[in-house]
């Protein structure tokens, strides 16, 4: 490694009191002297410290830029340091190589261009691309390596491949497995064989790794059926004659099924063995499984971490019986010392404040430790969508001070909750758009949302404020505000209203809220736009509603942005008289149901029901339901669907009359999805759906309109989209087909495309 010439080391005594006067550096090229003396920690003026001086030695050495260290006392109080570089390298080639991408190949090399050559880098980059070419299907590829010298004291390294053909599994065989099928066993194993897809899927490519997995997995099937005697053999791996393919065969002593004999439970029992017994999915005589085994072990262990014994301990004991083919188990519990939170550590929340994340924890410090409490914090956290989907909340334990002490750590990886957007687009929802938006869904770091939105379409004029605290003064108390100036275009007229909301409410638990709060509404009529007339409507003139509004909210979902799992129901009253200083009585019920469960895949199945209904002391059109649409009835025309009436088409005596769609006092939605992913990342999603639904007018019963004619008296349709959250905000691009098409003055094409650019709020 290095030379440590005899004259240091025996240097006159006098000689070694001497101060450095002077520390030189000879031989370095590329490397800077100041490099050299800013690693060591020899100084001029001190005196030399053989032990110093080795220290020294280590750290040039670690620096992996010299080949040779020298060092010399010259005089007594000269050192001199003389190295010896190691070549850099020029450039890096592979030769022979094809078919790999130069990104997973560069990821894999140690060696780069620039950096001091080191051979053993080189030998385990060889290695490596060996097994990348193997997992690309190259299994009998070879790599060797030249190091080539290159002027300036440089060299080149030449990676050589003979790469051959693609090798893949012909044939992938379990031989001597008897009671339990190949299609049992084959259909879990990570390896396959190959497919007519084989050249756009990894269907046949051979990997050791997933072979090794695979006997592993075929061990845990067995035991897992009760084969506890199941012997999983060496895998024989061969090369076709053509040389082309691969034949791997594995083989297999399956043995014989064990059945449960005796069941028992001792040691430090929280609760009587009987009760314990009933957490046991193993019963005497039952055939023993692994699986069963490891889910008992898990729920004993649960019960008693909900205890507060973080630090329990449950242990096994399998007595197999290889004569009758039983095995006995016992359950050796060990309970530990009860143990509280001693602490809760937030790390990794940037902007959101630690109380936000501490009043969703069901933990706080001092309280007795809970397994469950601990699994419903994380879900609570991550329901917040202040974080990321996947992996952005962990909860991990260490042990605290003391043996009956523990610290919480919570990790969150925090994502953007937050958006500026100026878009301009078209849809088949708005024609021409406009949006201007600013939403914050955790303003400041405390968890309150504000949103500021403009919006200017064909069909819609939205101006609006929001402002809402979940938590107010960090309670359960809840305080909204909004502001509104909306225009919204129907086809026989427009819907001009402005007004605003305050609303206080109280969540109970995870999961119930209910609020009681305000509406005072403006709402008129345009006179330009009006195109036919309408009942109890005086073109031009508002009524102003004033109201109180009562909603109970029940939200389980996973995530607020992006559920998978859970329910959102709400139910909703608002109820208007003149004593609250309104113009107009009635009572509006608004009612909806929705579920998310998670299918393989990460495919997501959706199902919805909305019910409204109106009641008033006159008609109020500009109040009706219409259903149809992209955001409704998918498949039929945007509010085309609800009661019809032959109108004049004008205020002249000799208007001709026309059939149009003024909507209805009742509506009822249901919708059933399933979205799938089609690239994660860029959170690109397809979707298959399913509606139904109509609206009736006053007077009709609910479901009663052309039963025979309309399944249950609603419209269906069918259909599949595709949706992207993109920088602009959520795209949606869905075609519907109705199944119950209408004719007459009012129908519906065979099939109806739409597109949307959704708002963030």
């Amino acid at each position: 490694m290095s030379r440590l010439l005899l004259s240091l080391l025996l240097v006159a005594p006098a000689a070694q009191a001497a101060p450095l006067t002077d520390i030189r550096v000879e031989g370095n090229r590329r490397v800077e002297k100041a490099a050299v003396l800013g690693t060591i920690s020899t100084r001029v003026g001190q005196e030399i410290d053989p032990l110093q001086v080795a220290r020294d030695i280590r750290r040039l050495w670690d620096l992996g830029r010299f080949s040779t260290i020298d060092w010399l006392l010259q005089d007594g109080t000269v050192l001199i340091i003389r190295v010896s570089e190691r070549p850099s390298v020029r450039e890096v080639r592979h030769e022979g190589l094809d078919d790999i991408d130069q990104e997973e190949r560069d990821g894999v090399t140690e060696v780069k261009a620039g950096f001091p050559i080191d051979e053993a880098a080189v030998r385990r980059s060889t290695v490596k691309l060996r097994k990348l070419l193997s997992d690309k299907g190259y299994y009998l590829s070879e790599v060797g390596y030249r190091i080539l010298d290159a002027p300036d004291q440089r060299v080149d390294v030449v990676f050589d491949y003979s790469q051959g053909k693609k090798v893949l599994i012909h044939r992938y065989a379990l031989v001597g497995n008897k009671d339990l099928t190949d299609t049992e066993l084959k259909g879990r194993l990570q390896l396959k064989e190959r497919d007519w897809m084989h050249f756009l899927t990894d269907s046949g490519v051979f990997d050791e790794e997933k072979l090794g997995i695979d006997g592993q997995i075929l061990e845990m099937l067995y035991r897992d059926r009760g084969y506890l005697d199941v012997k999983i053999g060496r895998p024989r791996v061969e090369v076709t004659p053509d040389k082309e393919g691969l034949s791997i065969e594995i083989p297999i002593e399956e043995g014989k099924p064990y059945t449960v004999g005796k069941v028992g439970f001792a040691g430090e029992l929280i609760l009587p063995a009987d009760r314990l017994d009933r957490f046991s999915e193993l019963k005497p005589g039952s055939l023993f499984s692994a699986g069963a085994l490891h889910r008992t072990t898990a729920a004993l262990t649960r019960i008693y971490k909900d205890k507060g014994y973080a630090y329990a301990n449950i242990g096994t004991d399998a007595r197999p019986r290889k004569e009758e083919q039983i095995v006995d188990l016992d359950f050796t519990l060990q309970r530990g010392p009860l143990v509280r939170v001693e602490r809760i550590e937030i790390r990794g929340n940037y902007k959101t404040r630690d109380k936000v994340v501490r009043r969703h924890m069901k933990l706080q410090e001092g309280d007795l430790y809970s397994a469950t409490a601990v699994e419903r914090s994380k879900l609570r956290i991550t329901a917040l969508g202040f974080f990321e989907q996947e992996a952005g909340v962990e909860i991990l334990e260490r042990p605290g001070s003391a043996p009956d002490r523990i610290v919480l750590e919570v990790k969150v990886r925090e994502q953007m909750t937050g958006s500026i957007n100026a878009n301009f687009g078209y849809s088949s929802y708005d024609n021409f758009l406009a949006m201007a938006a600013i939403s914050q869904d955790n303003f400041l770091g405390h968890g309150t949302k504000l949103a500021l939105q403009a919006q200017y379409s064909s069909v819609r004029q939205i101006f609006s404020f929001n402002y809402s605290d979940p938590h107010l003064l960090d309670t359960n108390w809840t305080l909204s505000f909004s502001l509104f100036d909306n225009e919204t275009a129907y086809d026989n007229f427009v819907r001009d209203a402005r007004g605003a909301t305050l609303v206080g409410g109280y969540r109970f638990g995870d999961h119930l809220h209910l609020s009681l709060g305000w509406m005072g509404e403006h709402v008129a009529i345009d006179q330009e736009n009006l195109r036919i007339p309408l009942p109890g409507v005086i073109p031009g003139q508002g009524l102003f509603t004033s109201a109180l509004k009562i909603r109970s909210t029940w939200d389980s979902r996973d995530n607020r942005l992006y559920p998978s799992r859970g329910w959102y129901n709400t139910l909703g009253f608002d109820w208007a008289e003149p004593w609250m200083l309104s113009e107009v009585s009635l009572l509006r019920t608004d009612a909806a149901v929705r579920g998310y469960y998670p299918l393989p895949f990460g495919s997501v199945f959706k199902a919805s029901v909305r019910l409204g209904h109106l009641m008033s002391d006159r008609p109020l059109p500009q109040e009706n339901f219409f259903a149809g649409g992209i955001y409704s009835l998918r498949g039929y025309r945007l509010r085309s669907v609800g009661p019809t009436a032959r109108v004049p088409n004008g205020y002249t005596p000799d208007s001709p009359m026309v059939e149009e769609v003024i909507g209805g006092n009742k509506q009822l939605i249901g919708s059933l999805e399933v979205e799938f992913p089609l690239v994660r990342a860029a959170r690109l999603t397809g979707v298959f759906f399913y509606d139904a639904g109509n609206v009736w007018a006053r007077g009709q019963a609910w479901l009663g309109d052309r039963p025979g004619e309309w399944p249950h008296g609603l419209l269906h349709s069918v259909g599949y989209g595709v949706r992207w959250q993109s920088p602009m905000g959520p795209l949606r691009f869905e075609v519907g087909y109705p199944l119950t098409p209408r004719s007459g003055p009012i129908y519906d094409e065979p099939s109806l495309f739409e597109f949307t650019i959704g708002s963030l709020f």
